[in-house]
């Protein structure tokens, strides 16, 4: 194999994975669909959780793992005291404003995919509770956990529920231009 087509390879590579994140993304856009800030507030099964928490954790998701991509802290751990507010859409926040930062944290992550030095280098993940001890991941498995979150997220009986409720129209049932490419990973499905 030629220096040429790894290096071509490579940017392809770095491109599925922004389109795939980018995917997943319009996953979870799709059930915020039609919704206002105080349904995103309201629960919509017996669990705390509620769209609008469920989006707010997900841009922090984002933009925290690929903090951690960037800056590749050995000492790193991570702060759990935040965990309260973690799922919850604060009082300022809004349907509105959280895609609008979303979008800004997606732009960020497609430019750190892009300038990484490389997919199969380790960075270590901070430590937890439930992780005491220090882990490596590798950028390329890094970037798919975050793009593994939003399939998870959408999935909870929370975002489910508004399917159940008729609230929001089936994938099969999305108009056409509603921003989702159709396109997967590796140029189709």
């Amino acid at each position: 194999m030629t220096a040429l087509s790894t290096e071509r390879r490579d940017q392809a590579e770095r491109e599925n994975l922004i389109t795939l994140l980018a995917e997943q993304r319009e996953l979870f856009r799709i059930t915020l669909r039609g919704i206002d800030d105080a349904q995103a507030r309201e629960r919509s099964t017996v669990s705390e959780l509620t769209l609008g928490g469920l989006l707010h954790h997900l841009v922090n998701c984002e933009r925290q793992w690929v903090a951690v991509v960037v800056e590749r802290d050995e000492n790193a751990k991570l702060d759990v005291s935040q965990f309260d507010s973690e799922y919850r859409m604060a009082p300022e926040e809004t349907v509105e404003g959280l895609l609008k930062e979303w979008d800004v944290v997606a732009d960020n992550t497609s430019r750190v995919i892009r300038a990484v030095d490389g997919l199969d280098v380790s960075i270590p993940t901070p430590t937890s509770p439930w992780v005491p001890e220090r882990v490596w991941w590798t950028v390329r498995f890094t970037l798919l956990h975050v793009s593994g979150r939003s399939p998870s997220t959408a999935a909870t009986p929370t975002s489910s529920g508004r399917r159940w409720t008729g609230r929001t129209p089936p994938i099969s049932a999305r108009p056409e231009g509603a921003g989702w490419t159709g396109k997967g990973v590796g140029g189709g499905r």
